[in-house]
């Protein structure tokens, strides 16, 4: 690989780690959210949706942090 791809997988690694920071305060917030609800709400429709929401952003950070050590793994 050349000099200038691995410029450009570092920065796309870069965007994809503020990205990964971005989603993993957002899923934190979200799973705060769900906890801080009355157990009632929290089995209900709105809570189910926050709940679903919060794994949803978790399983993305995963897949993030894959994506990550993949193009790091690329450009070595």
């Amino acid at each position: 690989m050349n000099k200038e791809r691995r410029k450009q997988i570092g920065s796309v690694v870069d965007a994809l780690t503020d990205a990964l920071e971005a989603v993993r305060d957002l899923a934190a917030e979200e799973q705060e959210a769900f906890d801080a609800m009355p157990e009632g709400l929290q089995s209900s429709e709105r809570g189910e949706a926050s709940s679903d929401a919060a794994a949803a952003m978790e399983e993305a950070v995963g897949m993030l942090e894959e994506s990550i050590d993949l193009l790091g793994r690329a450009s070595d």
